[in-house]
């Protein structure tokens, strides 16, 4: 585990989020994830330029009380990474 993996867990702890990532085309995507998806509305939460999923965190507890929350770093930004290459056009079609 890197120092970044060390600090975002961190960061997450004791909150009721699940932290996880999705593979695809390429780009890894780091996903937090929280509240029950069968029988709350879903809320996805995205994060400005230059920031990631952290922006977040001071609001997440309350959410998770009433939605299902996903919250994602985008490409590049936080615990998200893109391959090289990944991100040509013909990698997404």
């Amino acid at each position: 585990m890197d120092e970044g993996q060390r600090a975002r867990q961190t960061l997450l702890a004791g909150l009721p989020l699940g932290d996880h990532q999705l593979h695809l085309a390429g780009v890894s995507t780091a996903v937090l994830e929280g509240g029950s998806a069968s029988d709350r509305p879903s809320l996805v939460l995205l994060h400005g330029p230059g920031e990631f999923c952290a922006t977040s965190l001071p609001v997440l507890p309350r959410l998770v009380r009433t939605h299902h929350v996903v919250v994602r770093d985008l490409p590049g930004h936080g615990a998200s990474r893109v391959d090289d290459g990944a991100a040509a056009l013909k990698a997404v079609r």
